[in-house]
């Protein structure tokens, strides 16, 4: 804890290979510890814009079984250092509970490996 009374930890994991990050931040006051909000970012990116679109409407459409946890989604556009357009999706994971925000995580790592399967299997640009 730092001398204002709160804690705050951080973690993050790269797989470079999958294309996606994930950054899990949970932040807590010793006010109130019951009440800190964890946290949990993805960020996926996709070869083309087209794919992060349709992955993101198809994801989006699943709301969370329960209101211990929310999830918000965006697409971020920018371009690398040969001018090439970069599409990644960035998904924010947000409970109370860390095992709500385990079992939101791991469901959508779930259906994000379907997609992605999907897409391999049928589209001809991958």
């Amino acid at each position: 804890m730092d001398e204002s009374g709160e804690s705050s930890s951080s973690m993050k994991c790269e797989e470079n290979g999958a294309g996606s990050t994930t950054t899990i931040t949970t932040t807590a006051t010793k006010e109130d510890i019951r009440d800190r909000i964890h946290a949990c970012e993805i960020e996926i990116t996709f070869p083309t814009g087209l794919q992060a679109e349709q992955a993101l409407q198809i994801l989006q459409v699943d709301k969370e079984p329960t209101d211990r946890a929310s999830k918000s989604f965006h697409l971020v556009r920018t371009k690398d250092e040969e001018g090439t357009a970069i599409c990644k999706m960035k998904v924010r994971f947000e409970s109370k509970e860390l095992k709500m925000l385990r079992v939101a995580v791991s469901s959508f790592y779930d259906y994000l490996t379907v997609v992605l399967k999907t897409f391999q299997e049928f589209d001809m640009t991958i």
